[in-house]
């Protein structure tokens, strides 16, 4: 078709900015080579971290600033290689999926290597193995529903184009986060229901104060595909709304907001929970990290992601399990728990070590 033939040629792509066209149904084989390049890297680098915290037996501190720093770096690194990539080569759904999780997965090794957590299980690659089916379904659903190629190819770099895709990510964020979280509180509920819990989420639940962002992956087979999956179908609901608003090329997503987006659900478990700010200032309420750490220091509180969400299911069950993380914060002091610093600024000792 056209539409295809217009995406296959890189000259008339520069043409077609934030145009939405039609996966190929092949992919260039420089795809797969950092496919295969970056699965390697992953493997060994998590392979070199665990031996290196196992050997040292102390956890080198590092400023804010200075973890600010490789966070930021790499997510420019891997967005722009992205970019490149999808420009220059073309590349089919699947390969789209696989490549994306898989550049994403450094980001969870940088933290790692700064957090306090001495271990994480090489089961975190097929984690996000699993992470990355649900991701491919939803692509899958909404070409059938919707219609074929709603993730925009960026092409333009000027400065107007970068505002535009950060306000798509921002509303992708705020919609696909709301329609998401309402589906994923329930569905958390129901994992740590007494009958299944111990044959399923507990797993997850291994990681409790030492929190890293891999954690995010590390669960049973099950569990780890149907938490995303909660996120997948909240994506969907929003994908069939903008398309039925005829805003496919505004508010759909594009390969950059995919990136930022699995940036930020990282983020979600990450040792310091400053981190999900680096994505998008939010209220603790509202940030992930700092509202579901919460849950791994008390199982029986916060649920869902956000406040909102999890206020609603409240309601409707008759209970009461949603916590702002500044109320729980104040709590854990207040029982002299000494947990409360790692909720909201990481850890005491860390005060007195990093500038802030």
């Amino acid at each position: 078709s056209s539409v295809a033939q217009r995406f296959r040629d890189p000259a008339q792509r520069s043409k077609a900015s934030m145009e939405v066209g039609s996966f190929p149904t092949s992919a260039h084989p420089a795809h797969w080579l950092v496919v295969i390049v970056v699965l390697l890297m992953n493997v060994s680098v998590l392979l070199w971290l665990n031996h290196r915290k196992a050997k040292a037996g102390i956890i080198t501190r590092h400023t804010w600033a200075a973890k600010r720093v490789a966070y930021w770096a790499y997510m420019i690194l891997a967005s722009a290689l992205v970019c490149y990539l999808d420009l220059k080569f073309e590349v089919t759904e699947a390969v789209f999926c696989v490549r994306t999780y898989l550049l994403v997965f450094p980001l969870g090794l940088i933290d790692f290597y700064f957090a306090e957590c001495r271990r994480v299980d090489l089961k975190v690659i097929a984690g996000s193995g699993l992470w990355c089916l649900t991701m491919y379904l939803r692509v899958c659903i909404v070409r059938q529903l919707v219609g074929p190629g709603k993730i925009a190819i960026l092409s333009d770099f000027s400065t107007a184009s970068l505002l535009k895709e950060a306000l798509r990510y921002v509303v992708v964020l705020i919609f696909v986060g709301i329609f998401g979280d309402l589906i994923f509180s329930p569905a958390h509920r129901l994992a740590h229901h007494r009958r299944v819990y111990a044959y399923q989420h507990k797993v997850h639940h291994e990681y409790t104060n030492n929190l890293t962002a891999l954690v995010l992956y590390h669960g049973s087979m099950f569990d780890d595909f149907l938490m995303p999956l909660t996120v997948a179908i909240g994506a969907v609901i929003f994908a069939i709304l903008v398309h039925w608003s005829g805003l496919d090329g505004t508010l759909g997503t594009s390969n950059l907001t995919e990136m930022l987006m699995l940036f930020n659900t990282l983020f979600a478990h990450a040792h310091d929970v400053r981190c999900a700010n680096l994505m998008f200032p939010l209220p603790a309420f509202l940030n992930f990290s700092a509202y579901h750490v919460v849950h791994h220091l008390n199982p029986d509180k916060n649920f869902g992601l956000t406040l909102p969400s999890d206020i609603i299911w409240d309601k409707l069950l008759g209970v009461k399990t949603a916590i702002d993380p500044a109320a729980f914060e104040a709590e854990m002091k207040e029982k002299r728990l000494g947990a409360a610093p790692t909720l909201l600024e990481n850890r005491a000792k860390h005060r007195e070590a990093e500038k802030y």
